[in-house]
């Protein structure tokens, strides 16, 4: 170890590294702040999920109905945990599809797929109702009733209490609303 001589002329060892107590503090401030911070940053990640997957089921419903518009055919959108296939029990928390089902069938071959949406990492359910409740679908007129229903909304629910969720309505017009709600889904 290099020594260093001081202004008496005596030589001492040159200290060049953090004694045990400084690491120790340093550790336990860190700590600290991890303690304090992480539901904070825990609750952001969550609404940035629960904003991210309001924004891509918003993408799709204005896709179906500018497809449906333009191609003159039923656009539709349908839970799917494969993104190849419809999910027939309403699940949408696996993902979806949309299609523009050229054959009217009401379900998506593959050359008939425009987009698939993978499922939103658990941090986020989301509850379809109205129209949507088991599938989405879009003609040249607009929405397509569901049980003679013809508006329909997703709630993004978050997977913490506190956190806001979203709601992504269709009015009868086609209007596409979104909008955060301070409840979140308690009590659904």
């Amino acid at each position: 170890m290099p020594s260093i001589a001081d202004s008496s002329g005596s030589t001492r060892a040159k200290n060049s590294g953090f004694s045990l107590i400084e690491v120790m503090i340093a550790v336990a401030a860190v700590t600290i702040l991890f303690v304090l911070a992480g539901p904070s940053i825990s609750r952001m990640l969550i609404e940035r999920q629960v904003k991210e997957t309001s924004v891509d089921i918003s993408r799709s419903l204005t896709v179906a109905q500018l497809e449906a518009v333009s191609s003159h055919k039923t656009v539709r959108l349908c839970p799917s945990s494969d993104g190849q296939s419809c999910r027939n029990d309403g699940d949408w928390n696996s993902g979806w599809i949309v299609f523009a089902d050229g054959n009217s069938d009401g379900e998506p071959d593959r050359t008939e797929i425009l987009e698939t949406f993978d499922s939103p990492n658990g941090q986020v359910e989301i509850r379809a109702n109205g129209a949507f409740a088991s599938e989405a679908a879009f003609t040249l007129n607009g929405i397509v009733a569901d049980n003679d229903v013809t508006t329909g909304s997703f709630t993004i629910c978050p997977s913490k209490a506190g956190a806001e969720s979203t709601i992504v309505m269709l009015d009868q017009s086609g209007a596409l609303q979104r909008r955060r709600d301070r409840e979140g889904c308690t009590g659904d």
